[in-house]
């Protein structure tokens, strides 16, 4: 497990270091976050090319460095909030991605907090049943809307679902994600 901690929360580390320097820069005015592609592609390239220069060295840095300092510091909390805190502000990407424009720091708070708030050791059965939940609720979720997709003749791809298929395929995954949770609860305590 301290392999996949370290590789989950460096990767969500990175990304959210990558983010939040997005936001500072656009509140401190080099970066314009209200911008699209159309009004200035140079400057979105620019953003792009860095996220993509950025991301596997610090990745990478971050890997290395959590492994080594895994006994010392709460890599877990790192990891479990920063996914937690990506997925949300995937979430509110896909809702609004006028309101997620201001909140690129959100995934870097998650982590901040789950770093003080997750305990270093904890109940893997809980974790994983929630993991389990989540990609039930992400498989049944996209079966579905391929299935009515198949029922009406226009079977694409996720990344070409419209807005109401992508929020319902983020509410299943939370749904089922908190049923597996709930499970991982309730059945350890009926095992002992």
């Amino acid at each position: 497990m301290k392999f996949i901690y370290s590789l989950v929360g460096s990767v969500a580390f990175a990304f959210s270091i990558i983010l939040a320097s997005f936001n500072v820069l656009g509140l401190a005015g080099f970066y314009d976050a209200t911008s699209s592609w159309q009004d200035d592609p140079l400057s979105e390239l620019a953003y792009i090319i860095y996220g993509l220069i950025a991301f596997p060295i610090l990745s990478l840095a971050l890997f290395l460095m959590f492994i080594w300092m895994y006994p010392k510091w709460n890599i877990r909390g790192i990891a479990i909030a920063g996914g937690i805190g990506i997925w949300l502000f995937f979430g509110i990407y896909i809702f609004s991605i006028a309101m997620a424009r201001y909140v690129m720091w959100l995934p870097l708070a998650f982590i901040v907090l789950g770093y003080f708030l997750i305990k270093r050791k904890y109940d893997e059965h809980k974790l994983r049943n929630l993991l389990i939940g989540m990609i039930v609720g992400w498989v049944v979720s996209y079966l579905m809307v391929l299935g009515k997709r198949l029922f009406q003749n226009s079977l694409t791809s996720y990344f070409n679902f419209d807005l109401a298929e992508q929020k319902f395929v983020f509410i299943a995954i939370a749904f089922f994600g908190i049923i597996g949770w709930l499970f991982g609860k309730y059945s350890k305590r009926s095992l002992s």
